[in-house]
């Protein structure tokens, strides 16, 4: 009839063929000095992209901006993939290829932390951006108004950390099934993206007879 028509699916239905986050997966290559300091790296990037790319470019653009987090890795090369796959195409959703990215090099860390043998917070520390060195990423922009140092120091403290940490040491080491574990992870997120139509936005403004 050539008219528009709604199309309503079961929820079930829905949730099988609308797109989901990319999946992601990821590999590197570290070497680190004895305190566990990144000197270089090699990290790729491969977003499943589903059937058709969507927001596929994009969103791997992310994951590769992000695989540093918040964190310095000197002698550096990220790689991104956009793989077409026989699935549902896969979609944004909070975080736009960030999350994904941010997860190589938060395992890298707890990877040198287990290698070294060291608490993965000081190994998380010891990588930061720098405030006046050591704070260009891999992309050759230089972070700027970094805070990342004092914000974790104060977290520290506040939390009681290390008090916290030595109490779930000794409660896993007699504890043979139920573990606990305790985390302080920095995120460094940037903003604008690589699809420039999304960089815009809209505002509604009131403007009263009184001021």
């Amino acid at each position: 009839t050539k008219r528009p028509v709604k199309f309503k699916l079961a929820r079930m239905d829905d949730m099988v063929m609308t797109g989901k986050r990319h999946p992601f997966e990821n590999s590197y290559n570290v070497g680190f000095d004895q305190d566990g300091q990144i000197k270089g790296i090699n990290i790729e990037v491969n977003g499943n992209c589903g059937y058709s790319p969507d927001l596929s470019d994009a969103i791997v653009d992310r994951a590769m901006f992000h695989s540093d987090n918040a964190y310095y890795l000197d002698q550096a090369t990220v790689t991104g993939n956009r793989c077409k796959l026989n699935t549902v195409s896969h979609t944004a959703y909070r975080g736009f290829g960030g999350p994904q990215g941010m997860m190589t090099i938060e395992m890298v860390m707890d990877d040198i932390a287990r290698h070294l043998g060291k608490d993965p917070l000081e190994i998380r520390k010891i990588n930061l951006y720098g405030t006046d060195d050591r704070n260009e990423t891999h992309y050759h922009q230089t972070v700027e108004h970094n805070n990342l140092s004092e914000v974790i120091e104060s977290l520290e403290e506040s939390s009681d950390y290390q008090a916290r940490r030595t109490a779930i040491t000794e409660f896993n080491a007699t504890s043979p099934i139920l573990k606990k574990g305790i985390a302080l992870t920095p995120v460094k997120f940037g903003i604008s993206f690589t699809v420039q139509h999304l960089n815009q936005a809209g505002a509604l403004v009131h403007i009263y007879t009184d001021g």
